[in-house]
């Protein structure tokens, strides 16, 4: 049912990536209906409505400083209501920021990244708290772009009232410029990928913001020193060369979203040696859905790439670029889609949907 549900979305925005911007737009719908509706499905659900039950029994210490979780969970009447509220804020930042950023024959292919990816979509669902702080982050972002910290800072303070790990998000401001990228820099980034890898003491920082923010879930992840395995980094470092080497192509704004999406694929890599840093990834991926499609448009301006005898190592590298990682990019979607599904660990939260009709 939850593969029907999903699939019947991404064709109905295919439908209408043509036709009137309704149609899109009802794809949308149909997304936040899926997301509005569910019950008992996901895997925060269950720990979320008791928290929600404490809160309304007197108990508003629940979240700690998250004081504005806190308070929906309050002025709530039920915990459907606190579900309806974040589904449909989640799902109206997503789509205007796939629909101001993407031509409209490709937004469904933002959307498909979107749902195809379990991580985007499905864990952001079930992680509300996160996923709301998510959201004030991408409304940060146009701030920073246009260099105003004080209203990308004050965004970021708001977020920690639903999570504190936005707190985090804070410096990132320093990266958020749409200079153009030089090969001087991808160079630079490769070399903090290397000293990450194998110099930096992850465990050890990990522990002191673990610490700093009195999370007790990161001091866990921290202290067990639990890390991705070579197979999940691997595939992460497909996405990592696709983005570092054409981000030269993008401008403006998307050109910050790549930069924000390359910190993404840069964590995903160093969860190698420290799992934990897949949960402040969650910030940055969401920026895939609009920045590999603004990449794929862009090497489609490029048209064929022409084979030149002369410089055999730029043609191969055009075709492997223009070709080959693209079709790997989507195939490895199509494989973590699969794995979320058959892995027990996500399958029994997320392989059975039901909704709150079966309550009413």
């Amino acid at each position: 049912m939850v593969h029907i549900l999903l699939a019947t979305i991404i064709i109905v925005a295919l439908i209408g990536q043509d036709k009137d911007k309704l149609i899109t737009r009802f794809a949308f719908f149909l997304l936040f209906l899926f997301a509005a509706l569910r019950y008992m499905y996901g895997s925060d659900y269950n720990a979320y409505l008791l928290k929600y039950g404490t809160i309304q029994s007197g108990q508003t210490d629940v979240f700690g400083d998250e004081m504005l979780f806190t308070l929906l969970n309050v002025i709530s009447p039920s915990f459907q209501w606190v579900v309806v509220v974040t589904s449909f804020a989640f799902v109206i930042v997503v789509y205007y920021l796939i629909t101001r950023n993407l031509p409209r024959n490709y937004v469904w292919v933002g959307l498909l990244i979107f749902i195809i990816n379990p991580q985007l979509f499905l864990v952001n669902l079930s992680a509300m708290r996160q996923c709301l702080a998510m959201l004030l982050f991408i409304a940060a972002i146009p701030f920073a772009h246009r260099r105003k910290p004080i209203p990308y800072i004050l965004l970021l303070l708001v977020a920690s009232l639903f999570h504190k790990s936005s707190l985090m998000l804070i410096p990132f401001y320093l990266f958020i410029s749409p200079r153009p990228v030089k090969a001087g820099k991808i160079i630079a980034v490769l070399a903090v990928m290397f000293v990450g890898l194998y110099l930096v003491d992850m465990v050890g920082l990990a522990q002191y913001a673990a610490t700093f923010f009195e999370d007790t879930q990161y001091m866990h992840y921290a202290s067990n020193e639990l890390t991705n395995s070579l197979r999940a980094t691997l595939l992460t470092s497909v996405y990592f060369i696709f983005v570092l080497f054409n981000l030269p192509r993008l401008k403006g704004r998307l050109l910050v979203y790549g930069k924000l999406y390359l910190i993404s694929t840069m964590l995903g890599v160093l969860a190698f040696r420290l799992s934990m840093l897949t949960r402040i990834q969650m910030y940055f991926d969401i920026f895939s859905v609009v920045v590999i499609p603004a990449i794929l448009i862009e090497l489609r301006k490029e048209g064929k790439v022409k084979v030149d005898p002369s410089r055999p190592l730029a043609s191969v590298w055009g075709c492997i670029n223009h070709y080959a990682l693209p079709i790997l990019i989507f195939v490895i979607y199509g494989l973590r889609y699969y794995s979320f599904f058959t892995n027990p660990m996500w399958s029994r939260y997320f392989s059975e949907y039901r909704t709150i009709f079966e309550v009413l």
